[in-house]
């Protein structure tokens, strides 16, 4: 009897008929287009076509991410897409070892391991996480931008001489780097071969971190089918002939494993493949409502709670209307362009463009209709973006000519010249070209190719172009194919900008995309389906890979077209609010310019959010070339000389381009050099900027930053040469040679390090600069998905090993601590993890490589760190005081050398009136030229001055009491830094940070606060090399530098006044209302401890998707998720009648550690500030210190009923799986109000002993303890927190587990009492540190006052005391990192020794913490019999994507536990 597999995924749908006897009777791959049911019915259609519709069907089984809208119609079985997938291929292919699988939206890793008898299983597994672009998808959407059918795109690949330089860390910087690589006319082939080259290194990076599949190794899914992807598998693993097998079926394997796994679930009654297709349902049910107002109809503000309705005209983004003052801040680095969307119709005063034409014939302008008089001049401007092209030709009178609108089609020289043709074709014979001006993206290549006079920025042409058509615009929205752009205009004039980073989420190539994953044209229909939507779907705005996931979640669910679309329409126009415009000032003429301008469907949705009209002028595709050539008839004006201009000549030569590598230096550039009709020579792509200089050598940095790498090299003794090794002293022994990674931490303390080591006769060698090979390296060897300066470190690692380093140095910066300051200032988790992330990895890979590592000391532990180091290395403590002092003395003079130099620049600059820009960031950032893209050297060629912040007297500077929570070292330094600069007129700052860097989360807005009225600009780095979007940026930066110094223009630069710190009470703590978040049931604690002591409380309802997108809308953008929800339940919070700001209390959490909750009551209250709740108080109301004053009885009955909480908590979880009748539901939700009531009433103990007794009543069920056990690690809040992890404990009960908590907030209170003692030893204070110990038997007083009342039958393992959590982590790291790492560590080797079979981490997205703990898991799995685990990360997102790796898991751990009985 015939079995039928189909495996219905985000992008397509497959479908398998397979005979009894295993061979395939039919075999279909369809796209869905956003409409899963009708392709469903489509394919099966086909099947019966193929086969018979009265073919008996024995079993039917479904898989993929959309299994679920299948499943229970077609009385089918749902099965995991890992086990489906691994099926198919080793009953295919009984050798196969690994699975690399690459589908439209997901791509998967799968490990085959065989147990004692030979059988197959999944031996491990990962999926992608959340981004797209290791996928299939992420192909479509460059092959269509670059106009080349996916299989012209594939057999380009295949055949390309020299893959292109692309980023590969996610789709958005691929395209960044895509566009660059365009805008210098880099030949397509060599394009896509890079890309299928970045698709394969971030597969390798995020799936498999940094450990390579071993061969056999089978190929499947749509993008197998992709020679240029097979050709760098084969080439980046090193594969021979035969290691890399790509099976005949690659497109349906999952459903091939499908139509197999249901021999094993035959259907109780066989049907015919008919009846099977009758059965499928027409659609999925509706949605609830989302609660977003359709965008047609009367506008008004609908998008958004009502006390706080977006508040723009209440002053939430600054004063409206007002006057912004300097400044201007932007951030990463994209290309540019027009795009793309829908029909605006004529309410908006301009001509139809039609059915998405590509280019708009001789329209007029509002000063009459176009044509060049006989003998008139003409002004051309140009504007070459990363999507599309576009130029226009005016007169004198500012009458329209001539203009083109086409895409750019990734050959920005065809694209040129077809403009050019267009206006040609436009134009009389004689027609004269008086002056022509570039823009875009593009705009240096279209200048020397057309030898046009001037180049100018898109921020100044976009802005000349809204006051030609508006002059009373005051606010500019501008959303192109790539960017965005704010700028806010004050007297026709840029007064502040701002540009979208490195994320195309709000802009038409997002659009785009999205339009064809839903089969609709945008420009024709996505307006058109938007504006009839009656229920837009909520999707996100974070991100495009979040609105991503979020789309593909709702069209698993069945949401329509309309719906989908009007959700993007809002998504775009959200993001644009919060991401490029944030907190900044939106006026009363709002202009919105851009091809997204034609999308009536987006100018709706900004409408309605704003509760304003936002005009659209006449020509907003080409509002960039119509501002260029306004300004070309301005210049004409100021200048007599000839037009050398040649776009317009019919003669023109072909324009001829080449491609070459420079090898003169490490940076190895690729130089791609355009000669144009003329002869002209044009260079792109060279650092240094020899070629573009005519030099026959590359020219050695001749700035600050030079001069800082020179004195960070000689006071450590050592030389940038790799294969340079300094003699040992005289007199010490040698000691052997060992290797030292120039990444990260010595990009700072390397004068203690080389002379420390040096000093104890240790043969030092530095890895050398950060080059191409290293950045590379780096990206494939990393094993989780850290930041770029960590990964940048792996490649120096790796690039050391690889040249025979067998023992390497990598510090453990911990700490800072000034002279003046005590309090410790934390380096980051993951600068703190590095040295035991790299020992971790490589005592895998390369097991004979030692890794040494140390604290970097800090004032105040002297002692006890050369004690500690003399016990590391095993060296007399004598012999290390010694090499300590001589390393001190180092440090001290480059710090003073470097003070010294800062000096004499601030004096030339001055002394010259020079502008100078200090660089805000980390040491290792602003630093390395690779990392940066030689930032210095690019603002010097703009005549700026670049700084290093560290040049500045921080000394000298104190941070007021507002920042005394800031604890990150770098961060607080720069704060000293930004405040210098606010009050220098001849500093700037340019903030440099990069993707994914958790501190820079906050510290940047930070930064951003105290120089609001300073010129500034943020720049965010990542391993994409494009330099066409950061060159824009500078430009415009300069600009407004430039401008901030004219004569007349506002003084600013003042103090800003602030007032009550967080964290610090304004009135009496008995006074307050306390408005309690509910983190969890352990919130209920607090209310009681409160309450007890006679305080008012509120306890506010669990976080929902409606508070959390509050949250979302008045961040930063970049923050964790557990801090947004603590935002968003604030701000709901604030909308109810009975809050009264001034008696309000909020639960503002805190830690000292290098995790980010210190920051959330200092981001919070700049956001209380913006809107108007200053006089909300923000206070930690579980801190001992500050909530004194309410007794220590309050402090004492918190503690118990966190605890007692947490201990019921996990009753009731390991509980929930047997509790059929929900009798221990029941039970609980009694035990945890009699807690809160007990301790209000200060009974805490009878009330523990009754909520004891309840849930000792439920009878516990013959099958208790049975299930499988999962225990559940990672970040507090998400663990414990519903909204924050999708229900996790649910879904696994559903899935027949037992699950064992963690605990949840008390714990690191504990350990750190525990601690407590360690931490005074350190510090020298003996006496007191050895009286501290008492309190570990102290913690285990407490626990047992509470823990003698609890069954001993309980199986959730309790967490062990310091001593034993100390002693694991420090296994795998340094227990001094932070307690919640070691708490984690220490509870894997828990939960294993009692018994639970998988351990999951629970994380949410860019956890520092999180992320370290899963690089660690391996090694932690390898050590613990190989337990099962499995690292999920959350976004607040209705995400498929962990549904999906919660399945994987879920069948390893039964394969794991089947095989354990």
């Amino acid at each position: 009897m015939d079995t039928l597999g189909i495996d219905l995924g985000s992008v397509s749908i497959k479908v398998v008929v397979l005979s009894g006897a295993g061979e395939a009777r039919f075999q279909a791959w369809r796209r869905t287009q956003g409409r899963p049911f009708e392709a469903a019915a489509a394919v099966l259609r086909e099947a019966i076509a193929a086969v018979g519709g009265d073919a008996p069907i024995g079993g039917v089984v479904v898989t993929g991410s959309g299994k679920g809208l299948l499943a229970g119609a077609l009385r089918a079985e749902p099965v995991n897409e890992i086990v489906a997938h691994a099926t198919a291929a080793w009953t295919m292919h009984p050798e196969v070892r690994s699975i690399v699988e690459i589908g439209g939206q997901d791509s998967k890793f799968i490990r085959i391991g065989r147990d004692a008898d030979g059988r197959p299983f999944v031996a491990d597994h990962a999926f992608n996480e959340l981004c797209a672009a290791g996928t299939g998808a992420f192909l479509d959407q460059m092959a269509e931008r670059l106009g080349m059918p996916i299989e012209a795109f594939a057999a380009a690949a295949e055949t390309a001489e020299r893959p292109a330089r692309v980023a590969g860390r996610c789709s958005v910087f691929a395209k960044t780097d895509m566009i660059h690589l365009q805008q210098r006319a880099c030949p397509p082939g060599e394009i896509v071969a890079g890309l299928c080259f970045a698709l394969v290194r971030t597969y390798l990076a995020s799936l498999c971190h940094g450990r390579a599949p071993q061969p056999p190794i089978l190929f499947q899914g749509g993008v197998a089918g992709n020679g240029g992807v097979a050709r760098a598998l084969r080439e980046l693993l090193g594969l021979q002939d035969g290691d890399l097998v790509r099976p005949d079926a690659h497109r349906v394997m999952g459903a091939w494993g499908a139509a197999l796994i249901a021999r094993q679930h035959p259907m109780k009654r066989p049907a015919s493949l008919r009846e099977v297709a009758a059965a499928l349902p027409d659609r999925a049910e509706d949605e609830a409502p989302s609660g977003l107002a359709p965008l047609a109809g009367p506008e008004e503000a609908g998008d958004g709670a009502p006390a706080l309705q977006e508040a723009y005209d209440a002053g939430e983004r600054g004063a409206v209307g007002g006057d912004p003052g300097e400044g201007g801040a932007v951030g990463g680095d994209a290309g540019e362009g027009g795009a793309v969307g829908g029909d605006a119709g004529d309410r908006r005063g301009r001509q139809e463009a039609g059915d998405g034409a590509p280019a708009l014939q001789g329209t007029a302008d509002d000063s009459g209709e176009g044509g060049q008089g006989a003998g008139g001049d003409l002004f051309v401007g140009l504007d070459v973006g990363s999507v599309s092209t576009k130029a226009v030709a005016i007169d004198a009178n500012g009458r329209l000519a001539a203009t083109a609108y086409l895409p750019t089609a990734g050959r920005p020289v065809d694209a040129i010249r077809a403009a050019m043709d267009a206006l040609r074709g436009q134009l009389p014979d004689d027609a004269r070209v008086a002056r022509a001006v570039t823009t875009g993206s593009g705009r240096h290549l279209a200048r020397d190719l057309l030898d046009a006079e001037e180049v100018v920025d898109e921020i100044t042409a976009q802005a000349r172009a809204a006051t030609h058509f508006t002059p009373d615009a005051d606010t500019i929205f501008e959303i192109g194919g790539q960017d965005a752009k704010y700028v806010r205009l004050s007297g026709g004039r840029v007064a502040r900008f701002q540009m979208n980073r490195a994320c195309a989420a709000g802009t038409g190539a997002f659009l785009e995309e999205q339009s064809g994953r839903l089969g609709i044209d945008v420009r024709r229909d996505f307006a058109r389906e938007a504006l009839a939507s009656r229920s837009p779907v909520r999707l996100g705005s974070r991100c495009t890979v979040f609105m991503d996931s979020d789309l593909v979640h709702h069209l698993q669910h069945g949401a329509s077209t309309a719906d989908l679309c009007a959700g993007l329409a809002y998504s775009v126009a959200r993001n644009y609010l919060d991401k490029v415009v944030g907190s900044r000032p939106v006026g009363h003429h709002v202009v919105f310019q851009g091809g997204v301008a034609r999308n009536e469907a987006v100018r709706a949705a900004f409408a309605r959010i704003l509760g304003r009209d936002v005009a659209v002028p006449p020509h907003p595709e080409t509002s960039g070339a119509w501002g260029a050539a306004l300004l070309a008839r301005e210049g004409a004006a100021a200048s007599a000389a000839p037009s050398r201009f040649r776009g317009l000549a019919r003669d023109a030569a072909p324009v001829q381009v080449r491609t070459f590598d420079c090898a003169a230096c490490e940076n190895t550039c690729e130089i791609q050099q355009v000669t144009n009709g003329g002869g002209r020579r044009s260079f792109f792509g060279s650092v240094c900027g020899r070629f573009e200089r005519g030099e026959d050598a590359p020219v050695a940095a001749a700035d600050a930053f030079a001069t800082r790498d020179r004195l960070l090299l000689e006071c450590a003794g050592l030389s940038p040469d790799a294969d340079a090794r300094p003699a040992v002293p005289p007199g010490v022994p040698d000691r052997g040679p060992l290797a030292l990674p120039f990444a990260l931490s010595l990009a700072d303390h390397l004068p203690f390090w080389g002379r420390f080591l040096s000093a104890l006769g240790y043969r030092l060698s530095l890895s050398g600069r950060t080059d191409a090979a290293k950045t590379a390296l780096g990206l494939a060897r990393v094993p989780e998905e850290f930041c770029q300066p960590v990964k940048v470190l792996f490649g120096h690692v790796h690039d050391l090993v690889g040249r025979g380093a067998t023992r390497l140095f990598v510090p453990h910066l911990r700490m800072f601590r000034p002279p003046a300051d005590g309090t410790n200032r934390y380096a980051c988790a993951y600068t703190q993890a590095a040295p035991y992330v790299v020992r971790a990895q490589l005592q895998e890979s390369r097991p004979d490589v030692e890794v040494l590592a140390l604290e970097t000391p800090v004032p105040g532990e002297e002692a006890y760190w050369v004690a500690q180091a003399a016990r590391t290395l095993g060296l007399p403590r004598a012999e290390v005081q010694a090499a300590f002092d001589t390393a001190a003395a180092a440090q001290n003079r480059f710090i003073d050398a470097c003070r010294d130099e800062g000096r004499a620049l601030l004096d030339r600059l001055a002394a010259t009136n020079r502008p100078g820009a200090v660089l805000l960031g980390r040491p290792y950032n602003t630093s390395d030229r690779r990392l940066n893209l030689n930032l210095a050297r690019r603002l010097a060629s703009l005549g700026i001055e670049p700084v290093p912040f560290d040049f500045l007297p921080l000394q000298d500077e104190p941070l007021p009491p507002f920042w005394d929570r800031v604890r990150w070292g770098f961060g607080r330094e720069q704060l000293q830094a930004a405040r210098i600069v606010r009050r220098t007129p001849s500093l700037s700052a340019v903030i440099v940070t990069n993707f994914g860097c958790g501190p820079d989360a906050f510290i940047d807005q930070y930064l951003e606060d105290e120089l609001s009225d300073t010129p500034h600009i943020v720049l965010e780095f990542d391993d994409h090399q494009a330099e066409a979007g950061l060159v824009t940026r500078l430009e415009a930066f300069a600009r407004a530098v430039r401008r901030s110094r004219e004569p007349g223009q506002p003084a600013g630069r003042t103090e800003r006044r602030r007032g009550t710190p967080p964290g610090v009470p304004t009135r009496d703590l008995h006074d307050y209302t306390y408005w309690v978040p509910f983190l969890s049931d352990h919130s209920r604690a607090f209310t009681g401890a409160l309450k007890s002591v006679g305080c008012r409380t509120v306890l506010l309802p669990p976080t929902d998707d409606d508070a959390w997108q509050l949250g979302l809308r008045h961040a930063y953008g970049r923050e964790c998720h557990p801090y947004v929800s603590f935002l968003g339940d604030l701000l709901r919070a604030s909308q109810r009648p009975d809050f009264v700001s001034e008696e309000a209390c909020y639960f503002g959490p805190s830690y000292f550690g290098p995790c980010l909750l210190p920051q959330f009551m200092v981001a919070m209250k700049l956001v209380l500030d913006r809107l108007g709740l200053s006089a909300v108080s923000l206070v930690n109301i579980a801190d001992p210190p500050t909530m004194r004053p309410l007794g220590r009885g309050y402090v004492t009955r918190l503690a118990l009923g966190l605890y007692a909480i947490d201990r019921l908590f996990k009753w009731k979880v390991e509980s929930e799986p047997y509790d059929a009748d929900g009798a221990m539901a029941r039970a609980y939700a009694a035990a945890i109000d009699a807690i809160e009531d007990g301790l209000a009433r200060r009974r805490f103990f009878p009330a523990l002993r009754e909520a004891v007794a309840r849930m000792s009543a439920v009878p516990v069920p013959a099958d208790a303890g049975t299930r499988p056990r999962i225990g559940v690690i990672g970040d507090t809040y998400t663990r414990i927190n519903r909204h924050a992890n999708d229900r996790l404990y649910d879904r696994l009960r559903d899935s027949g587990f037992e699950v064992w908590p963690s605990c949840s907030l008390v714990d690191v209170s504990l350990l750190g009492a525990e601690q407590l003692h360690q931490e005074m030893i350190r510090r020298g204070q003996v006496v007191a540190g050895t009286a501290a110990r008492a309190a570990i038997p102290g913690v285990a007083g407490l626990r047992h006052l509470i823990d003698r009342h609890f069954p001993e039958t309980l199986r959730t393992p309790q967490e062990r005391q310091y001593p034993d959590v100390s002693r694991v982590a420090g296994t795998y790291a340094s227990h001094w990192i932070d307690k919640a790492l070691s708490l984690n560590l220490s509870r894997v080797e828990e939960l294993r020794q009692a018994g639970a079979t998988g351990v999951i981490n629970a994380m949410c997205h860019n956890c520092m913490l999180g992320t370290v703990t899963a690089a660690l898991l391996p090694a932690m799995r390898r050590d613990h019999d190989g337990i099962a685990t499995c690292t999920l990360v959350y976004e607040g997102l209705q995400s498929i994507h962990n549904v999906n790796r919660l399945e994987a898991f879920a069948h390893q751990v039964r394969q794991a536990d089947r095989s354990a009985r």
